[in-house]
């Protein structure tokens, strides 16, 4: 289920660069123009996924301690998803581009 959430905000990105690139825009711009347009859709999706696991921090006592590493990786693999999703796919897009 993780891996599911993980990839996700890659996915749309990029989804949506290609629709734009099969419309006939180039490859910097396509993916500039996705993840100006996908910020919200995106950002609210994270927060949505992130307010889920978030509660399960406050669990009390014995099973608490135990299962609190669970939403501590999610939170942690979610925020570096959407990191990667809105600042390094574009900038990783524009750097292969530009070895062309």
């Amino acid at each position: 289920m993780a891996v599911g959430m993980l990839v996700d905000d890659a996915i749309v990105i990029s989804e949506y660069a290609d629709r734009k690139m099969i419309c006939g825009m180039d490859k910097v711009e396509a993916f500039h123009t996705s993840v100006r347009d996908m910020f919200y859709p995106v950002l609210s999706s994270t927060l949505t996924k992130l307010a889920v696991f978030f509660p399960l921090l406050f669990w009390p006592d014995t099973v608490g301690k135990f299962m609190q590493y669970i939403p501590i990786t999610i939170i942690l693999t979610l925020t570096g998803s959407l990191i990667m999703a809105l600042v390094l796919y574009q900038h990783l897009v524009q750097y292969l581009a530009s070895l062309r």
